[in-house]
């Protein structure tokens, strides 16, 4: 079967998309923070974002939720390829599962994501910060994947651990997966459709600025990451994109270069602490 026909399929088979589950189709920019998040923020509480926290950030709290849940998305950050050490459930944890220390983030390891010991765990979570009144899950750390052979295999779990999630939170919750925007390129065309069909939206980070530096990379957009917005667009899934970015000339020039293109755009810093956060009005 030719790759475009194989594209048009995915697209109307999954064109019954998740946009309508909790109102996607509203939210018009985007908030993404994990430290520090609480209710004496300076918060436009009247306008439709979509705001990606963390559920277990010290200063979350109901009231935070109540608020936004007025007038926006509120959805919980979720790490399902790396166990964090200081979270709850880590001193319970199986260490059998557990395969490496992520280098750049010390305390957050890479897990046997396919293992049911860890997937009970994420389970547990996502059904939890649902009856907390959280309206999605932005699952990080999907990509893992790619770091443990054999790669194909491993997609293919992880294909199957999103699935699975879905099949935890219902179809009235949000999935939104950041990064590895490729896993669709392991999949069969049938597998295609069942993944497409389990996720809300795509999150994509340093699409447009990719670098080595922490934050103000030069402007280098990856290829790969174009074809993907093209084809989750395509599938009418909703494209949250998020760049490290500090100097004006660059978030200027990342509002201008991405205009055309069907994302919505957020500049912030990689701390993901508040400090600085840039929407595209």
């Amino acid at each position: 079967m030719k790759p475009i026909i194989v594209l048009f399929i995915i697209s109307i088979l999954s064109s019954c998309s998740s946009l309508k589950r909790i109102g996607l189709e509203d939210v018009s920019a985007w908030h993404y923070q994990l430290q520090g998040f609480n209710d004496s923020n300076n918060h436009k509480w009247t306008l439709p974002y979509l705001y990606v926290i963390d559920p277990d950030d010290s200063k979350s709290s109901p009231n935070v939720l109540g608020k936004i849940l007025k007038n926006g998305v509120p959805v919980a950050y979720l790490s399902i390829g790396e166990a964090e050490s200081y979270r709850n459930y880590f001193k319970d944890l199986d260490k059998e599962i557990i395969l490496f220390e992520n280098p750049n983030w010390p305390g957050n390891f890479k897990v046997k994501f396919w293992e049911k010991s860890w997937q009970r765990v994420i389970f547990s979570k996502a059904a939890q910060l649902k009856s907390l009144g959280y309206r999605g899950l932005y699952l990080d750390i999907v990509d893992s994947f790619y770091e443990i052979k054999p790669i194909k295999k491993r997609a293919i779990q992880m294909k199957n651990f999103i699935l699975k999630i879905r099949k935890v939170v219902g179809d009235d919750f949000l999935i939104i997966q950041q990064n590895a925007p490729t896993l669709y390129k392991f999949l069969t065309p049938e597998e295609r459709v069942e993944y497409f069909n389990a996720i809300d939206a795509l999150a994509l980070e340093d699409c447009f600025f990719y670098g080595q530096k922490d934050m103000d990379n030069s402007y280098n957009p990856q290829s790969y990451c174009l074809e993907s917005i093209d084809l989750f667009n395509r599938n009418k899934k909703k494209i949250f994109s998020v760049e490290y970015l500090s100097d004006k000339d660059k978030i200027n020039e990342y509002f201008k270069k991405t205009k055309n293109i069907p994302i919505l755009p957020l500049v912030t810093t990689r701390a993901l602490d508040g400090s600085l956060l840039i929407h595209k009005n």
